[in-house]
């Protein structure tokens, strides 16, 4: 976990942190009757948080716990954000809300409803390489607070993933053919986005022609003065 205004995390992550320390004693298994679990072990999808359902709506139409985009239709921001004792959240001992976490909440809730695009940078669209070599696999996400990670597929099979910019990691094909590239992009709040498919064309190895002396034969005995005729076999 890390403190909710460390920048060099993700949101999520300083969120969910600040989240298990001010909710979780609550927010558990057999803790109070509630919709979410706010541990951060809990992997962020069984936690329940993004469009999970509210126990009380507080007359808003069909919120949620958190509403991608839309602060005013998240029940966690509403009472989080609130001194009003009658929805305010931590219930007891609270006196002020925490500008700090509200600030990366609105920051988080806002990101999930950013569109996410990525977009493969190496190697380019219709590559000829030849075995044995090594290819450096690179993409590019748009600007997105909220990134999980990016995986790479050959043939749509994941070979690598990397969780940070700037995302690249390298492949080693072993076997010539044409294959298929892709990279797929994820979010924390569970948005996905892939690269169109390109083609990367593997040759097998250069083996290098063999060449042999056919004539004259080895040993051959000539009379000076003598015209020589040399052939060769050339071999692929």
């Amino acid at each position: 976990m890390v403190h909710v205004s460390d920048s060099s995390a993700p949101l999520a992550t300083r969120v969910r942190s600040w989240l298990d320390t001010n909710c979780s004693h609550c927010h558990r298994p057999g803790g109070v009757h509630a919709q979410f679990d706010a541990r951060f072990d809990t992997p962020l999808a069984q936690q329940h948080l993004i469009n999970g359902l509210a126990m009380n709506h507080l007359g808003l139409v069909k919120p949620r716990i958190i509403t991608p985009g839309n602060l005013a239709q998240s029940i966690l921001h509403v009472r989080d954000n609130s001194l009003d004792s009658a929805i305010k959240m931590p219930p007891l001992g609270k006196s002020l809300v925490d500008t700090q976490a509200m600030a990366a909440l609105e920051n988080w809730i806002a990101a999930m409803a950013i569109p996410l695009t990525v977009s493969m940078t190496s190697p380019t669209n219709g590559e000829v390489i030849r075995l044995p070599t090594t290819v450096n696999l690179s993409a590019h996400v748009a600007d997105h607070p909220d990134i999980r990670s990016v995986k790479f597929l050959v043939n749509g099979q994941v070979v690598a993933h990397d969780q940070h910019p700037p995302f690249a990691t390298t492949w080693a094909p072993t076997s010539a053919g044409s294959v298929t590239l892709s990279a797929k992009a994820f979010t924390f709040a569970g948005q996905s986005a892939s690269t169109p498919d390109q083609t990367l064309t593997v040759l097998p190895a250069y083996t290098p022609p063999t060449i042999a002396l056919t004539s004259p034969t080895p040993g051959s005995t000539l009379t000076a003065p003598a015209t020589i005729t040399l052939t060769a076999a050339v071999m692929d």
